[in-house]
Parts: C-alpha cells; structure tokens; sequence
C-alpha cells in the first residue's frame, strides 16, 4: 500500500469517524429519524475500526461489503434530508479504486416513504467505454446486498459524466464537494486532519475548487 491509499483508507476512516460522532450528538427531526430506521434495518454501518480491519485482512483488493457493513456519511440536505451511505471497492495492486454511493431520500409528499437514488464515482476503465474518470447510475450497492429503492428501469451504463479528476484521492474529494459542497464542514474535517499536505497536492490538480496550481 503506497501512501495515497493509506491516506485514502485513512479519509474513509474519518468519515465515518465524522458521522458517528454527528450522529450521537444530532436532535435528529422525524423526516431524518424515518430516514435512519429505515437505513438500520438493511444496512450495518461500519465503524472506523472496521474499515481499518477490513483493509488489514484484504490488503490488495476488497469491497466492504464483503463483511456485511457499510460507511455511513454525515446527513446532508437536498431540499429534503438525504443519508449518503458508501460502499468501496478498490484493486491497490493495480492503483484501481472504485466507489460506490446511495443516497437516501425521504419523499416530501409521502413522509413515511424512503426514495433512493445510487450513483457511482469510478475510475477510469481502461480499454473499455470509459477511459476517464465518470460518474453513472446504480440501482445496488454491490452483488444484490446492498439494493435500493431505486426504480428498476435505471440505466447504469449510460449517461457516464466526465469528472475533471485525476488521481484516486481526487475522486473522493469530488464525491465530497458534489454531496456537501467545497466549504462545508465535511471536506473542511478532511482537508484539516494529519494528512492534510499529502492531499493539500491532490487538490492543485482539481481546476474546479480554485486552488492555486502554481
């Protein structure tokens, strides 16, 4: 493991660090309270030793759902509270890394109702239809135990969005940015831990958060 992916298993270590603590400390309204039970009855968040664990027993490739658990992110708002919930696969011997996201949303007009809607923030496929970094559509969260309500006729091959990204590290600030926003709190947590120098290089090559690239 060279130092990009520790620092990668070290951010999926803090977020889910970020959330529980988030969690343990919110007044939790009834929208994102119906939200939460329903997230945990079909999916065991992973805590931040877990993902540790995991790393440790499948050091060259995994998906962390293997073990059954998932990375909860903090609650964000998209006119209506949605629950990000993460599944990552990643291949470190070949410097492949995919990830994956749902995102919960609760309907505004039937309270009791959960909607979900899935995407994927992926690497480049070399040799196939995507040789970039992309960003499509998914309707599980890997191999049928991670499904979601999401409507069955969604396409999760077409579109695939370009991402302005270049490195694995890139792509998970740009999955942050496109759920919290650039200046929020979240990538702000990221930005400030112990690793901030290794991904403070990272960020100079993301055009779109305006840092200077000098």
């Amino acid at each position: 493991m060279d130092a990009e992916q520790g620092v990668l298993v070290q951010v999926l270590r803090d977020l889910a660090a970020h959330e529980a603590r988030w969690y343990s400390e919110a007044d939790l309204d009834p929208d994102l309270r119906s939200i939460y039970s329903y997230l945990e009855t079909r999916f065991r968040r992973y805590d931040e030793s877990e993902i540790q664990a995991f790393v440790r027993a499948h050091p060259e490739t995994g998906t962390l759902h293997e073990w059954g658990g998932y990375i909860f992110l903090k609650a964000c708002r998209t006119g209506e509270w949605a629950v990000p919930v993460l599944n990552v696969e990643y291949n470190f011997a070949s410097g492949k890394l995919g990830l994956r996201i749902g995102l919960f949303l609760n309907a505004a007009d039937e309270p009791e109702r959960i909607g979900s809607i899935g995407y994927r923030f992926e690497t480049p496929d070399i040799g196939g239809e995507n040789p970039f970094f992309h960003l499509q559509h998914i309707i599980e969260l890997g191999n049928g135990s991670g499904e979601l309500p999401t409507p069955s006729w969604m396409p999760q091959s077409k579109v695939a969005v370009p991402l302005d990204v270049k490195t694995n590290l890139g792509l998970m600030l740009c999955l942050l940015a496109s759920l919290y926003g650039w200046g929020s709190d979240v990538v702000g947590h990221v930005m400030n831990a112990q690793y901030q120098q290794l991904l403070t290089t990272h960020v100079q090559s993301l055009a779109w958060t305006g840092a200077d690239t000098g």
